[in-house]
């Protein structure tokens, strides 16, 4: 299954490597994500057209909230 064409990159706080895994791997168990390697990178893909056949609009529903949001609190997402 290919990768969404949308490659959006969401500012990461920082956090201990293992909480990072931890947090990647219940999205991958859940089915929310799915992980490649390339090289040394472990690479990680929404899989959106699985979560829109499961819940049907929630992740635009998400991503027009956050984007209102970002709107109201001045943040232009780039950073």
């Amino acid at each position: 299954m290919p990768y969404s064409s949308g490659r959006t990159r969401a500012p990461t706080p920082a956090r201990r490597k293992s909480t990072t895994t931890h947090h990647f791997r219940v999205l991958r168990e859940a089915g929310a994500i799915r992980q490649i390697y390339r090289g040394t990178a472990k690479m990680n893909g929404l899989r959106r057209d699985d979560l829109d056949d499961l819940f049907p609009g929630l992740l635009d529903a998400l991503l027009d909230a956050a984007g209102r949001q970002a709107v109201r609190l001045g943040d232009s997402g780039v950073g």
